[in-house]
């Protein structure tokens, strides 16, 4: 049974825990809104705790989701997941603290590599929408994700580092030639 938590619940979580629910999920949310957190408990059967104290219950996955800078000085020591893989942007409040994760033993998924599914899902929109296309192009993230996951544990750096590292190599690399017929 997984168990995780979320912090300032978004439609994201709610497609996640609408899945995951039939499956035995156990969730705790939190958001400033609390007639939000009180709808989506009931709707979802999940525990509602206090914003400033979600990062701290045991989860095996913690989504900071919506507000950035959820990991800072203080949370990064009083996380209790060993995953951190939510939709905020810019999770880390200073770099340094993927640095912390990491010594904690913590698997943080960076934000614009997971997030990374919408954009592709809305630029395929912009052209003759073909799902499967898209959804063959999303599962390339999980792919890109133990590749960092990997590339940072061999280098013992944070996947923070690694995932900035790998996207400037990206932008380096000359795009392919794309011949056309004649």
């Amino acid at each position: 049974m997984a168990v995780f938590t979320s912090k300032d619940f978004d439609q994201q979580e709610s497609v996640a825990f609408e899945h995951d629910e039939k499956s035995g999920l156990k969730a705790t949310i939190a958001d400033i809104d609390s007639d939000k957190s009180k709808r989506v408990a009931e709707e979802f059967c999940a525990t509602i705790v206090p914003p400033e104290e979600i990062h701290r219950g045991r989860a095996d996955v913690f989504l900071p989701c919506a507000l950035g800078s959820a990991i800072d000085d203080q949370s990064v020591q009083e996380i209790q997941a060993p995953i951190i893989a939510g939709s905020a942007n810019n999770q880390l409040a200073e770099p340094h603290h993927g640095d912390v994760l990491i010594t904690r033993g913590g698997r943080y998924a960076p934000d614009y590599v997971i997030n990374a599914g919408g954009l592709i899902d809305v630029t395929n929109g912009l052209k003759e929408y073909v799902v499967k296309e898209s959804f063959g192009q999303i599962a390339h993230i999980y792919d890109r994700l133990l590749e960092i996951f990997e590339r940072a544990v061999d280098e013992g750096r944070s996947t923070a580092i690694i995932a900035h590292r790998m996207a400037e190599e990206g932008f380096r690399r000359p795009p392919p030639v794309r011949l056309q017929a004649a």
